[in-house]
């Protein structure tokens, strides 16, 4: 470390920025950046832009103060690190959350990245922020009716200083954390036939779970799908079986497929079943013990049908198990909560959207 530039200068300049940014005070950021500061990005998703780079202190506070408090508000940007380290040359680098609200419609915005950033002592003997590079991995989006999810995330997390335990332990709910490889996230018969069944609900119910599905990818979880499928006829339902002859008069679910919006990629089997449980009669269990997996992130469409037949398989199983509330539906409004306030919750570590993000984080 340069023992020109301490510690507490790093994290006051640090903490400088993020009063400018947050609070929206751009000539906060003439306290902390150099007048001929350099400002560079690298973007990996569509959902947010920035120009490529910016030079200057006034630019700088145009693009990431001004220009920004026009889209955003109650924005609190976390840095996820105990205290920021500066190397022999006045490299910093951490990673950062980032939880807010878009103006225009009030969705929650929670994203994450890294920042690097270059810090040199002045001719007048302060030290100031010379450069910064913001990597941005990830910008989700989530339907939040009241910011409800948004006041919720911000009221359990250190601010800004957030250590990466933190991540997995925040609030009164204790998070277990999972090891990617280790982890699969079984997205239940998100398929078009039922899901034709509740339009006023799937536009969201896809949303919230394209959402997960790419914070899964990006983290290293591997997805799996399954879908309920009979072969013309139905042949594989017993005349015993009150549900399957209640779907053979419906005449579902032997030609739907996947919603396409989930964006299944090659990679990502699919598993078929003839029953409400996943596991009955499919080779999924001996796919995830192939795989080394003992944890289950698990959402579906219904709660009172797959997604309870499926996690009290997988509980009796000894998976490790997560339900995520956002991304599961059923008709039945009031067993839905009972559900997940009785049965799912004393079986698994039920999560919204947003925790769920954080545990992928």
């Amino acid at each position: 470390m340069n023992p020109a530039i301490s510690t507490s200068s790093v994290r006051s300049l640090l903490e400088c920025y993020i009063r400018a940014k947050d609070q929206n005070q751009p000539d906060l950021i003439f306290d902390c950046f150099a007048a001929d500061a350099e400002l560079t990005f690298d973007i990996a998703t569509d959902a947010i832009d920035f120009p490529r780079s910016v030079t200057g202190a006034a630019a700088i506070a145009k693009t990431l103060v001004a220009d920004f408090g026009e889209r955003f508000d109650r924005c609190r940007t976390y840095y996820v690190c105990a205290a920021p380290e500066v190397d022999a040359d006045g490299i910093c680098t951490m990673p950062w959350l980032v939880a807010m609200r878009q103006k225009d419609n009030g969705s929650l915005r929670f994203g994450r990245g890294e920042y690097r950033w270059r810090i040199a002592r002045m001719g007048d003997g302060s030290d100031r922020i010379v450069g910064l590079h913001i990597a941005i991995e990830r910008m989700d989006t989530i339907d939040d009716p009241g910011s409800v999810r948004l006041r919720s995330l911000q009221d359990t997390l250190n601010y800004p200083w957030l250590t990466p335990a933190e991540l997995v332990s925040h609030g009164a709910l204790q998070i277990p954390p999972i090891t990617p490889a280790k982890t699969a996230l079984i997205v239940m018969h998100y398929q078009t036939d039922i899901l034709g069944l509740f339009p006023s609900v799937a536009p969201d119910l896809i949303a919230n779970t394209r959402t997960l599905c790419d914070a899964a990818r990006s983290k290293g979880v591997c997805v799996y799908f399954a879908n309920l499928r009979f072969s013309p006829g139905y042949p594989e339902v017993s005349p015993l079986n009150k549900n399957g002859q209640g779907i053979k008069r419906l005449g579902l679910f032997v030609e739907d497929r996947i919603a396409p919006e989930l964006g299944q990629t090659a990679d990502e089997p699919l598993i078929v079943a003839h029953r409400a449980s996943v596991f009955f009669g499919t080779d999924l269990e001996a796919r995830l013990s192939a795989r080394g997996v003992d944890s289950l992130i698990m959402v579906g469409i219904a709660s009172t049908g797959v997604v309870l037949s499926s996690v009290a398989y997988a509980s009796d199983a000894d998976f490790r198990l997560y339900t995520v509330k956002d991304c599961c539906y059923d008709p039945d409004q009031v067993v839905h909560e009972h559900l997940f306030s009785t049965a799912f919750d004393s079986r698994t570590t039920v999560l919204s959207l947003a925790d769920a993000l954080l545990l992928l984080a």
